[in-house]
Order: structure tokens, then sequence, then C-alpha cells
């Protein structure tokens, strides 16, 4: 039989929905768009792809119009222009100054599906790893790369999406989602911004004596109680040690724990971070004070973590190994369609304070054993 307080566990919400954020835009009516009916920029959406519409860039002659919505970082942009003469559209984009694409389409085609499947149904490879470089240059994390020929989810009008991946505590949920929901509404961003907090699977491999963060103690018992302070839930047990002849000996720990997903679309990537990070924070630059290999953030494409079924990744010295098993999505079945999504956001407080309530008792818990034990030894 169970023990209770793995019971108890057992009833944490396998999501919680933190919050959504939805930028203020002019409205626009995508089925009404007629190229040869647009007269100024104003029959132009306020938003595309890589930016915000720049009023000024509109040009219209009798051969047709053409239209820039500009990005926030540098030689970032999409363009689109309306031949009229081959009745076609043309749109070209680029990213910190490197060409993703230039897209030439008959205008019988609507222009969502122009800009959804034919340029952004598989992601541009050179900025791809053009932003892995970058961001992994300047922050304590990983992008992960999809596989070639691997399609891209691109949302019209915001593009691309992208899913910044890290774990963190249970107690701590409830004062990011407040900060990040207070950071939002002052930003006032251009691109949208969602957060949900989801039950993981990670199994955690190290190097006896050269992992960092591992190798303050050998017993067990030590890394079990660090587990629980650090998620705030059990993990599946000890620890367990192996070894093989002429290597170090390694320890493997594994647990469910909750990794917050914030997606949002790849032109607003390196804005969102360069605010986000902090030296304390779950999202730290590369000088900052050092996060342990499992707890740094990954970049992932969006939906990665519900059609891939796994993720394995070592740290640079490879003394330390990090398994993630996802919930594939045919896994959640009735739990993807649009009235439970609705459910979860309404059950938003409640699901995190259930989650938080639980955790307190398994901490207290852990807490009042190892006290006894301390208290034990002493006497």
């Amino acid at each position: 039989m169970n023990h209770p307080i793995v019971e108890q566990q057992a009833k944490t919400p396998a999501s919680i929905h933190l919050l959504r954020y939805v930028p203020q835009r002019r409205p626009f009516n995508w089925r009404a768009l007629d190229p040869a009916a647009v007269r100024s920029a104003g029959d132009l959406p306020p938003y595309l792809i890589l930016g915000s519409l720049d009023e000024a860039s509109f040009k219209r002659t009798d051969k047709g119009w053409s239209a820039r919505w500009q990005g926030s970082e540098p030689d970032t942009w999409f363009e689109l222009a309306h031949d009229a003469g081959r009745q076609q559209w043309v749109a070209e984009d680029r990213w910190r100054g490197i060409t993703g694409s230039i897209t030439t389409y008959k205008t019988r085609i609507p222009l969502p599906v122009v800009i959804g499947q034919a340029m952004y149904g598989w992601f541009p490879e050179n900025w791809d790893s053009a932003a892995k470089s970058l961001l992994e240059g300047t922050y304590q994390l990983q992008v992960i790369e999809p596989q070639q020929g691997a399609l891209s989810m691109c949302g019209i009008p915001d593009g691309p999406l992208r899913t910044i991946a890290f774990p963190l505590a249970v107690g701590d949920l409830r004062g990011f989602r407040d900060r990040l929901r207070q950071c939002l509404e002052r930003w006032r961003l251009p691109y949208p911004v969602a957060a949900e907090a989801r039950l993981t699977y990670q199994g955690v491999s190290w190097h006896e004596g050269e992992a960092t963060g591992w190798t303050d103690s050998t017993r067990p018992e030590d890394a079990f109680c660090q587990s629980v302070r650090d998620t705030g839930l059990l993990p599946f047990g000890y620890p367990r040690r192996s070894e093989v002849p002429g290597k170090p000996a390694v320890w493997t720990h594994t647990r469910e724990l909750y990794f917050v997903y914030l997606t949002l679309p790849f032109a607003g990537l390196t804005d969102l971070l360069h605010r986000l990070a902090s030296s304390q924070g779950p999202i730290r630059k590369v000088d900052d004070p050092g996060l342990r290999f499992e707890w740094q953030p990954l970049v992932l494409s969006a939906g990665l973590e519900h059609l891939a079924a796994d993720l394995t990744l070592d740290d640079d010295p490879r003394t330390t190994l990090m398994y993630l098993r996802f919930k594939p999505l045919a896994q959640w079945g009735k739990g993807v369609t649009v009235d439970k999504l609705i459910d979860g956001i309404r059950s938003a407080e409640d699901d995190l304070a259930r989650a938080e309530a639980i955790s307190a008792d398994i901490v207290g818990h852990i807490e009042r054993i190892v006290e006894q034990i301390n208290d034990e030894e002493q006497a």
C-alpha cells in the first residue's frame, strides 16, 4: 500500500494554466483581404510575422503596392508586395540580417495559406542555427533544433512559435506567474505569450565527484531530500548508484516535477529572454551564477513537448545527463478539446492552490522526518 503522502501527491494537477497575454491590436478581417482593393496602410494587418506594420513603408503605384512589418531586432523585417500585373503575392523576410525566404504565389491563394504553409511550413534552418549560436552564447540554456524536414507550427499573424521550458518548484509558481503578469502588462509587448506549468518526468544521471551540485554528499537520502526542497515534490525513491570498471560511479535520480512552458512567436524570443533574465531567476545569462544543468531552460519548437516522446541531453563536460519524457498529444485524449482548455483556464487558481497545499504537506512531512533523524543522531 502506498504511503499517504505519496497518495496525496498523486492528486497534484497534471497541468496548471498560469497566464495568457494577448496584445491589443487594431482589428483586421483576413477573410476580407483583397490585394487589389488595398489603398492604404490601414487596409493591411497591423502585425505580421516579425513585427508591427511600418505605415511609412507603404508604397502604392499602378503596378501594385508593398509594405514592411518591422521587427524589434536589427535588420529584421517581413516585406509583402502585390504585383498587380502578374496577380502575385511577393513576400520576403529577414531576421538579424539573414534572409529566410523569398516567396511568390498567385493571389488566388489566400495570404494566410501562402505564409503559413509555403513560407513557414518548414522553418528556415539558417535562422535556427543562428538563433542557437546567439542564445546559447548569451544565456545558460540549450536550443533544441528541430529535425531536418520537421513541420513548423505557424500562427497567423504571429508567425512560427517557440517554447521556453524550465523547471520550477511548486512554491515558486505563483510568484513567477504574478511577476510575469505584471511585467507583461507594463511592457505591452507586440506579441502574445502563454504560460502553463505541466508535470514532466525527469531522469538525471551524474558522475560521482564530478557533477557540480551533486557532490556535497554521497548519501542517497541527502539527494532525496535535496530533490524535495528543489521541486516541492517527492522523487521516485532514492537515487541509484552504479559502477563500471575504469569509470566514475554514476548516480541516477528520477522524479516528476513542474516545468513552466512559455510559448510565444519566434519574433519575440530574444526580446522576452532578455527581459526575463536575472542573476537569481530561472533564466540567467552566461556570466550569472551557474544553474545546475538539469535546471537550465530549453528552447523548443512549439508543440515538440507534445509530439516527441522524450529528449536526452548531456552537459558540456559530459558529467551530467538529463532525460525528459513528455506526454504525447495522443495520450491527452479529450484533454485537448477547446472546452477542456477553457475549463483549465477557469480552474487555474484552484489548481495552483491545490498544488501548493499538497507540496507544503510533502515538504513539511520530509522536514519533520529529517529533524527527527537529526535529533536521534545527536542524542
